[in-house]
């Protein structure tokens, strides 16, 4: 529904992203009431306000290093309100007053109520919106959840991260991803691909069908191994996973976007993260989970299949 990426994020679909705040600031919208989808939007704030609007202008910290889209608030200028003439005929004038000017304050273009209905129609098309670097426009329109991207694994162990099973850890064939259809009946992923912050990574083949509940792995290379639950097994050339945060698309062969993930350095802990619970929760690292066990491709946590794959 939305989205903002700062300091060293790649997120392609927010470019470039609003600069890292200085430590003990936040990042805020400024004036609340502008969303152009850019670094423009946002500005640091010295002092955080979680729950209230902010119209008061201030002056960008001498540490906060913009992104070059950003405009940072001008400080306020001082004008005098008057300027004294001498009088040959009168007394010296007062002392001239100044009174500092503030940039206007844009008038909000709707009403703060203290609760809000949350409404399932698409929102309008935005006059700026930032060009995303895929070879596909995803759809502003948000997409029914049809599948489900529930394992990540983006750095391999050392030693025990052989996770296609054929025998050889290598820090590319053994990153995987692990997708599972949730749409309730069966799915064609013909021609669907997926990207990362660089670019595309994989296209599924044309044929490649889940029935409900099935999963299908993408491993990064190599020759894979194993039962996997029975889930379908694909190989690419390479994943090309970032170990200390990536984004995850996943587009339709009409290119509209229906998975989007992104992790940080939690990804480079020498496993996979995982949903806990399973196609529901939010990700954590597999060995807190399932204590001991660093990755689960094609099976739940626990070690069960997800459902039946012809």
């Amino acid at each position: 529904m939305d989205l903002m990426a700062y300091g060293d994020s790649e997120h392609p679909l927010f470019q470039p992203p609003v600069g890292k705040p200085a430590e003990g600031y936040s990042l805020e919208r400024f004036p609340p009431s502008r969303d152009s989808d850019s670094g423009e939007d946002w500005r640091e704030q010295e002092s955080p306000s979680p729950g209230k609007l902010n119209w008061t202008p201030l002056t960008p910290t001498p540490g906060f290093t913009p992104k070059p889209s950003e405009t940072p608030t001008s400080p306020p200028t001082r004008t005098p309100t008057s300027t004294p003439t001498p009088s040959p005929t009168s007394e010296p004038s007062e002392t001239p007053t100044f009174t500092p000017t503030f940039p206007p304050v844009p008038t909000p273009t709707h009403t703060l109520t203290p609760s809000f209905t949350p409404s399932l129609t698409a929102s309008p098309t935005k006059t700026s919106a930032p060009t995303p670097v895929l070879s596909q426009t995803p759809s502003p329109t948000p997409q029914p959840v049809l599948i489900v991207l529930n394992e990540i694994h983006a750095d391999p162990h050392p030693q025990d991260g052989d996770a296609n099973g054929d025998g050889n850890r290598h820090s590319d064939d053994d990153e995987f991803l692990e997708f599972v259809n949730v749409s309730g009946s069966a799915l064609d992923l013909s021609g669907w691909a997926i990207h990362d912050g660089v670019g595309e990574r994989h296209r599924f083949p044309e044929g490649t069908v889940l029935s409900q509940g099935c999963a299908v792995i993408v491993f990064g290379g190599g020759t894979p191994s194993g039962d996997f639950g029975g889930s379908h097994i694909q190989t690419t050339g390479t994943l090309g996973l970032n170990n200390t945060g990536d984004t995850v698309i996943l587009l339709d062969g009409e290119g509209q976007v229906r998975v989007i993930v992104s992790y940080g350095s939690e990804g480079g802990h020498d496993q996979s993260l995982t949903r806990h619970p399973d196609l529901l929760g939010g990700f954590e690292k597999h060995s807190e989970v399932q204590e001991g066990i660093l990755f689960s491709p094609g099976v739940m946590v626990d070690g069960s299949a997800f459902g039946s794959c012809p």
